[in-house]
């Protein structure tokens, strides 16, 4: 007796329609990605323009990708309805579409307010460790406040203000403390 399970009785019947479904699922789906983007990328005799096909304003962010070169240079444009952006970017490489998204609001969310909101909530300040101590660094392009927590060994707790100029560095003294932790880190200005 084979225990092969596609040798039961309706299995192939089964595995074909649900193959056949995947198909199906997949392929009315691609029509819809293709709508969702409406900035296309058009390059012509070594030349690449940005056109917006759609009839509305779109937020658009692009990469450049260069052999050699760790960091790929990234470019910010606001594209009005059905209008043409040529990018001058120098020598070979690669360039992708990396966001296509409608300019204001969007679901009610305005789009560039979000993007703003997301980089003011990220940590920029990091502690680091060094021969002499411990410093922090503000990785950020901007100016930062902290509050540092420092926890004593009688059981007290102090907080600390601290204000970082874009891409400061500060030693952070013990002050007798056995633990200090970064409890708070924002914009200087909101």
């Amino acid at each position: 007796m084979n225990n092969d399970i596609f040798h039961m009785p309706g299995m192939r019947l089964v595995c074909a329609i649900l193959l056949m479904a995947g198909m199906v699922l997949l392929f009315l789906r691609m029509p819809a990605q293709a709508a969702e983007r409406c900035v296309k990328l058009s390059r012509v005799s070594g030349y690449e323009t940005l056109v917006n096909t759609c009839g509305s304003c779109r937020n658009i962010r692009v990469n450049r990708d260069r052999s050699g070169v760790a960091l790929p240079t990234a470019r910010s444009f606001q594209m009005t309805a059905f209008k043409k952006q040529d990018l001058f970017f120098k020598g070979p490489g690669r360039t992708r579409i990396i966001s296509d998204e409608a300019c204001g609001l969007e679901n009610g969310v305005n789009q560039s307010a979000k993007r703003k909101a997301e980089d003011q909530l990220k940590s920029c300040i990091v502690p680091v460790q060094t021969q002499r101590g411990i410093v922090m660094a503000n990785g950020c392009t901007s100016c930062r406040k902290i509050i540092v927590k420092r926890q004593f060994a009688e059981g007290g707790n102090t907080l600390t203000p601290y204000t970082f100029q874009a891409k400061g560095v500060l030693a952070l003294e013990s002050d007798g403390a056995i633990n200090a932790q970064i409890i708070d880190d924002k914009p200087c200005k909101l």
